[in-house]
């Protein structure tokens, strides 16, 4: 897949070919999270919600900003864009320290997802062994359907 695709870097401060958010852009919240764990998730504040205000991010343009609030709007519905911040819950692990490495991880992949152009499909002509296995396959499927034909004369 890598392969396939371009990296659109106008503009943007690159570690090797690819965008890095700033981590100063980045906003923790923790709080406490549901679900199993025992005492320990009632205890200790875990979850941790990052948010990244891309639109006030020195680092994009704005062509780039538009693409992150349509990736983010289409595809990652599960995290939300309100007024530019774009908003991750991290509730994975009982470690505070890795939900936010995981949160960071979600952040960059949304970035790195909508600066990615795909590179369009240059089109072909078939290969003269592709139109003779094509050309085959219909000899073989015409010659199934006579069989079946001369079988019911009467």
């Amino acid at each position: 897949m890598i392969n396939n695709i371009y990296k659109n870097i106008n503009n943007l401060e690159c570690n090797g070919d690819m965008f890095k958010i700033p981590e100063n852009e980045i906003f923790f919240e923790t709080m406490r999270s549901g679900g199993p764990g025992g005492q320990n998730v009632n205890k200790v504040a875990t979850a941790v919600r990052a948010r990244w205000d891309f639109e006030n991010s020195p680092k994009l343009n704005d062509g780039q900003k538009e693409l992150i609030r349509q990736k983010a709007k289409n595809q990652y519905r599960r995290h939300y864009i309100k007024e530019g911040v774009l908003t991750v819950k991290i509730i994975e692990t009982r470690s505070q320290e890795m939900n936010k490495r995981i949160a960071l991880d979600v952040l960059q992949k949304i970035a790195d997802d909508a600066l990615t152009v795909v590179k369009e499909r240059q089109e072909t002509k078939p290969t003269y062994a592709a139109k003779e296995r094509r050309l085959e396959g219909k000899k073989i499927k015409s010659e199934k359907k006579k069989t079946r034909r001369d079988q019911i004369e009467f």
